[in-house]
C-alpha cells in the first residue's frame, strides 16, 4: 500500500513575534527635547549626578530620576526630575537609582522627592509653543509644576 502525502488544510503557523509599532513621540517633542537637554548640560556642567565623573558630548546623558515612560509629561520634561549623568551610569547601570535618590535628597531635600513622585500619578497636558519659549530663555528657579503643563 503506498502512502499518499498528506495536504494541511491550513498553514502552519510562523513562529516570529509580531513587532507592535512603537507610540509616536508627541509632535512637539523633537523641538522641545534638544532643548531641554542643552539646558540640563549647562547647568549641571558636563559633571555625572550619581558618580561625580565629569564627561563630556556623547559620554554625557540627560538622565531622568523617575523615568519618562513611569512618569509621563509632567516629569519628561521637568528640570527637577533630570540631571546630567555618564553613559555608564545612565546606560549601564540602569540610571543607578540608589545613587540618583541620595543625590535627589541632598539636592532638594525628602519633601521635593516625594511630590515629584506624587505627580507622576497625575495626567498632565503640555503647551509645546510655551514649554519651547520656556526652555528657550529658562529662568532661575522653577516651581513643582512649570508654566506650561496643564492638569487634565
Amino acid at each position: 500500500m503506498k502512502r499518499t502525502p498528506l495536504k494541511r488544510k491550513t498553514p502552519l503557523r510562523s513562529k516570529a513575534k509580531v513587532k507592535r509599532p512603537k507610540k509616536p513621540k508627541p509632535l512637539g517633542h523633537k523641538d522641545l527635547w534638544p532643548l531641554v537637554s542643552r539646558y540640563i548640560r549647562a547647568r549641571d556642567g558636563g559633571t555625572c549626578a550619581t558618580c561625580g565623573r565629569k564627561c563630556e558630548r556623547s559620554g554625557y546623558h540627560a538622565g531622568h530620576f523617575i523615568p519618562s515612560s513611569v512618569g509621563g509629561l509632567a516629569l519628561r520634561y521637568h528640570p527637577w526630575n533630570i540631571h546630567g549623568q555618564c553613559y555608564h551610569c545612565n546606560i549601564n547601570l540602569g540610571g543607578y537609582g540608589s545613587e540618583y535618590a541620595r543625590f535627589m535628597e541632598t539636592r532638594y531635600g525628602k519633601g521635593t522627592v516625594n511630590a515629584l513622585h506624587h505627580l507622576k500619578h497625575r495626567r498632565f497636558e503640555i503647551d509645546w509653543e510655551a514649554a519651547i519659549d520656556y526652555y528657550r530663555d529658562p529662568p532661575i528657579a522653577h516651581g513643582l509644576i512649570l508654566p506650561f503643563v496643564r492638569e487634565l
